[in-house]
Order: C-alpha cells, then structure tokens, then sequence
C-alpha cells in the first residue's frame, strides 16, 4: 500500500524560511476602460462581423460606395427592437434616395437574426457580434460587465455598451469613407428612425 508518510529514519522534508514568507501573487485585476461611444467626426472602427445570412461584412464595405445607417438595438425579437427595425425596413427607399444603406447589429446569433429578418421581411443585413467586442470597447467584458483593455486592441470601439455591459439603443449615420456624421446613443425605439431620417434630409438639402 502507497504510504505518502516519510520513511523512518528519513529527515522530514521542511520548507526553507524564504518559501515560507513567498505567497502566490494575486493576479492583477485589469483597469475598466471609459468608454467613449462613437461620436461625430470619429473614423467607423474597422471591424468584420458575421451576418444573418453567414456571410461576412467589414466595415470598410459598408461604406466603400455609399454611406450607412448603422443600428444597434439590444435583442431580436422584442417589441422595442421590433419597432426600430420596422421603421427602418419601411423607410428603406428613402435612406436609400439620400445615399444611404441601412445595416442592424446585436450581440444575436446570426440564426436568431436571420428568424427575426425573415418573419419582419428586413431587407437589409443584420450583423451579428455575439462577444460584445465591436458594440463593447477596445477589449471584452470582464466578469463584473466592466471593459477590459486587450492587447493588441480589439477593433475598435462603438461604445454602445452600458456600464453593466448592457446594449444600449444607438444609430450611427457614416458618410460614404467611414466618417461618422451623426451619432445618437441611447435613442429610444419610436426616436430612432425619425430622428435619422430627419438628418440625412438635412444632408441632402446641403448637397
């Protein structure tokens, strides 16, 4: 039988002072980020997501031939979510006249996207960022929703996560290039889209 007891005889085996007063070091706790959500002048954070239909879309893409209506919404398939991106489906044609393409994101899955899209009839791409690392900041989520900074930094920041690491609402309007011309964080459902085609009305009037 295996005994883990010292043999007799043999000395017991001590541990010298300086092991003694050693203690395993806490790991650091890393700092949380303040996060600035995207703001009016900033550049479009390059980044690449999967889409509702399993496709991938970059950034870059959305806004290499026209200009974009970015939303962001919190969840599919919940009534506020619903309204916005009604709104957005129903006044496609006239984002589209003013220069415009229409794109929504969510933490969704691609397949919850591409079910909510096809009972609503969306017709336009539904990009899916199940970490939180676009929507979130130049990091991922610790464990307490506080943002933690990564190294290399991840994409770019939207800023569109609240302090518990929450989703809040936003829409972002990006000139054709990548520079952001309107941004609206935590708009409330029934404002979004009145509120962003009432911008990009005002664009095409200056144009």
């Amino acid at each position: 039988m295996l005994s883990l007891a010292p043999s007799l005889g043999a000395p017991a085996l001590r541990a010298r002072p300086s092991a003694m007063r050693m203690r395993a070091a806490a790991p650091r706790r890393a700092p949380a980020v303040a996060v600035r959500a995207l703001a009016v002048g900033d550049s479009l954070p390059s980044f690449t997501l999967e889409t509702d239909t399993g496709s991938q879309l970059s950034s870059k893409d959305m806004v290499r031939d026209h200009g974009a209506v970015l939303f962001i919404y919190p969840q599919a398939c919940t009534s506020g979510c619903t309204l916005q991106a009604g709104q957005f489906r129903d006044n496609l044609r006239t984002f589209a006249d003013s220069g415009y393409a229409v794109y929504g994101m969510s933490a969704d899955p691609p397949a919850a996207q591409a079910g909510w899209k096809k009972e609503h009839g969306y017709q336009y791409p539904l990009l899916s960022d199940p970490s939180k690392q676009v929507l979130g900041a130049l990091g991922d989520l610790g464990p307490d929703g506080s943002i933690r900074p990564s190294f290399p930094p991840v994409l770019g920041a939207l800023g569109a996560l609240g302090p518990d690491g929450s989703i809040r609402r936003c829409h972002f309007v990006v000139a054709k290039g990548g520079r952001v011309e309107d941004a609206q964080v935590g708009v409330g459902s029934k404002d979004s889209v009145p509120k962003a085609l009432a911008f990009v009305a005002t664009r095409a009037a200056a144009k």
